[in-house]
């Protein structure tokens, strides 16, 4: 294990204070000047009532903040605002205000209709605690280390698009010989992935996955990625599919408190992700996503490529049959494809919406015996259209287009289920726009 100098030194001073509290408990020495500085202190509040009142303030909303609930968090934010307007030259308050808007954030994170204002509460963070340290450099809160306050600056100015400032940052903590941080190293990747430095990128990625040897989905997934973007397509593949042996379902990209620089590479991981377990109009949904968040961007040409290879699937090639009874798939297919042309014309307004369809049919059972099934919980028959994803669709297009899409749906003149009375078999297809 590495042991920094700066270590042993400050093992050696503890030893030495430990040592010396021993004696001074034993003799505790007198303080001839506590009366004074006791009195210094009281006509400072006196003379300037607003020091109490920021501390106080100050001291609640680090209390609130621990709280992580929305409410708490306001109150904090106005708190801290008028702790502030009161002592504007004070490097605490700004720093933890800088907290809320990073718990703003990553409250909002998994909702996709809040990705602007995700944005905007990460660059408001990197803007108060940078406020903070240019106050006092080298600002340090109460009992916190440094290169944890150093690690949540820089993910606030990453994920805020601040990346000169970010890299600056991640590099402090790896010139303090601070370098088994996984978590440096990533970040770092992205930030040079952002900033269009792919060599660096893919050099800050490999130095994580040593940490992390041999194998590690969160950094496999990153690796593809940048390599993707490199177009070196083996070495994208082979991370690609080392990260889904590991986690067919991703999870790691999903996982709480995941917070991606730019927000918007979310759906680039999840496209390429899908696009590797081929499940296409998932692929098509992000790869859509990530190309209208992203703006102008240096990946494009490569998430355009992507949805190229994704459009290129019949809807019928990704039907499943679940249930206790079976139906011919391969017949089933066929009755699906045949409404294919159909079902593109229902969304063919709406490319970032994604809806699934689902029929059920029975095995002899109906009437008053069927409704009873369906009473305790059993699957209603017919066809059912659910929305899984819509992003920037109005409510009566995506009606609109629900309303198609079941039209097209009970149409469908499917097999009929084989199997023992009672059962049933439930065919289900994703549909999106191409």
């Amino acid at each position: 294990m590495k042991v920094s100098l700066a270590i042993m030194v400050a093992a050696g001073l503890a030893a030495g204070a430990a040592a010396a509290a021993v004696t001074a408990a034993a003799n505790p020495p007198v303080d001839f000047d506590s009366e004074e500085e006791e009195r210094s202190r009281l006509w400072e509040r006196v003379l300037d009532p607003s020091v109490e009142d920021y501390a106080g303030r100050v001291a609640r909303a680090r209390d609130l903040i621990a709280k992580h609930d929305r409410s708490a968090l306001e109150e904090a934010e106005r708190e801290l605002t008028e702790a502030i307007r009161a002592q504007p030259d004070h490097p605490a308050a700004p720093f933890l205000l800088g907290r809320v808007h990073a718990a703003y954030a990553l409250r909002d994170t998994s909702r996709e209709d809040r990705a602007e204002s995700v944005a905007q509460q990460w660059s408001a963070c990197a803007e108060q605690m940078g406020r903070a340290f240019e106050l006092e450099p080298g600002y340090l809160p109460p009992g916190e280390e440094v290169s944890a306050v150093d690690l949540e600056y820089a993910q606030c100015a990453a994920a805020g698009g601040a990346y000169e400032a970010a890299e600056e940052r991640l590099k402090r903590i790896l010139s303090r010989g601070e370098t088994d941080s996984v978590k440096v190293h990533i970040l770092l990747g992205e930030v040079y992935m952002a900033l269009g430095r792919l060599e660096e990128s893919i050099d800050a990625f490999q130095r994580a996955l040593k940490l992390r040897a041999p194998y590690d989905p969160e950094v496999n997934f990153a690796l593809a990625v940048a390599y993707d973007r490199d177009e070196q397509v083996a070495l994208s593949r082979e991370h690609l599919e080392a990260a889904l042996k590991r986690e067919p379902r991703f999870n790691s990209l999903w996982a709480e408190g995941k917070v991606y620089s730019p927000i918007a590479d979310e759906n680039y991981y999840l496209g390429l992700a899908y696009l590797g377990r081929e499940e296409y109009p998932w692929a098509l949904y992000h790869f859509r996503r990530y190309l209208d968040m992203a703006g102008s961007t240096p990946w494009a040409v490569r998430a355009r490529a992507h949805l190229g290879t994704a459009r290129d699937y019949r809807v019928s090639a990704h039907l499943q049959v679940k249930g206790t009874a079976t139906i011919d798939r391969e017949k089933a297919a066929q009755v699906v494809s045949k409404a294919d042309a159909a079902l593109q014309r229902c969304v063919k307004a709406t490319p970032l919406l994604l809806m699934e369809v689902r029929i059920t049919r029975y095995v002899g059972v109906s009437g008053a015996e069927l409704e009873e099934k369906i009473r305790r919980g059993g699957e209603k028959p017919g066809a059912k259209v659910v929305l899984h994803r819509s992003h920037g669709h109005s409510t009566d297009e995506v009606k609109q287009a629900r309303d198609c899409i079941q039209e097209a749906a009970e149409g469908l003149k499917l097999p009929a289920p084989t199997g023992t009375d009672g059962s049933f078999a439930t065919v289900e297809f994703l549909v999106i726009a191409r």
